[in-house]
């Protein structure tokens, strides 16, 4: 990255449920489409420098966990990895358990049982 943007490593929900039951391809790229959470990896030289707008510093930092909004970022893929490109002032929080949040919904699978 470069300036002010940070590179998140996209997270990805495991191949399974917990029952054991596998996610098919559909929902896994559905998932990949639509995550809003990865892990940071890297920081442009200027990210969370102003003062005016980080007068706390960074509110993320290497290796945690980042939440930002999916229309923010830049999707890019390495092989099998998927990552982002977003601007410094674009995350909303972090989480230290990615699998505990869902922050997106498939209204396609989502119902009431």
């Amino acid at each position: 990255p470069r300036g002010f943007q940070v590179l998140i490593k996209l997270w990805m929900p495991p191949l399974a449920y917990e029952s054991g039951i596998l996610r098919t391809d559909h929902i896994q790229r559905n998932e990949r489409i639509t995550t809003t959470i990865g892990k940071v990896l890297r920081m442009g030289s200027e990210a969370f420098r102003e003062e005016r707008r980080f007068p706390g510093g960074p509110t993320i930092t290497f290796g945690e966990w980042a939440i930002f909004r999916s229309s923010e970022r830049q999707l890019v893929q390495c092989g099998n990895h998927y990552l982002a490109f977003l601007n410094d002032d674009r995350f909303v929080g972090v989480t230290t358990n990615p699998s505990e949040l869902k922050t997106t919904f498939d209204l396609e699978y989502e119902h009431v049982g």
